[in-house]
């Protein structure tokens, strides 16, 4: 009996900053492109603001010029490492990875163990994902991309 397609789509939110190794966790920062943040380690920081308005919000703001070429390489090494659970990986827009994991529900003995060992693996690495999980692709990368819709 055939399994059917089931897509997992993981969407790391968080890659436009963790590709900086000079960025200070402790300092609140930001990855801006044309003055505009993208990404925030601050709560009060949402991706949209302008920067000269995250700047007064934090004097002390670390501001970093997003770098594509830094996520493009990060993503292709995650895109390795998920070959390690499934043998059908996708790099999908937005820094997100698309793994068709139907077909290996039965060597992780169901989906559950299979996300978690998952997650584990990133978190190790220091990535933090958001998971989509449906039957079609871009239904995965949707339901990735808005996590708590």
């Amino acid at each position: 009996m055939a399994c059917a397609e089931l897509w997992l789509c993981l969407h790391f939110f968080g890659l436009p900053l963790t590709v900086f190794e000079e960025s200070d966790p402790a300092r609140p920062t930001v990855v801006v492109q044309q003055r505009v943040v993208l990404y925030a380690n601050r709560d009060n920081l949402e991706p949209g603001l302008a920067l000269s308005t995250a700047s007064s919000l934090h004097p002390d703001l670390q501001v970093l010029e997003r770098a594509p070429e830094r996520e493009a390489q990060a993503l292709q090494a995650l895109a390795y490492l998920a070959y390690s659970f499934t043998p059908a990986v996708s790099i999908a827009a937005d820094n997100s990875l698309l793994l068709e994991i139907g077909g290996c529900r039965r060597l992780y003995r169901g989906i559950n163990p299979l996300l978690e060992q998952l997650r584990a693996v990133l978190q190790e690495r220091g990535h933090e994902a958001w998971f989509g999980l449906a039957s079609t692709p871009r239904a995965a990368w949707l339901l990735a991309r808005h996590p708590h819709a």
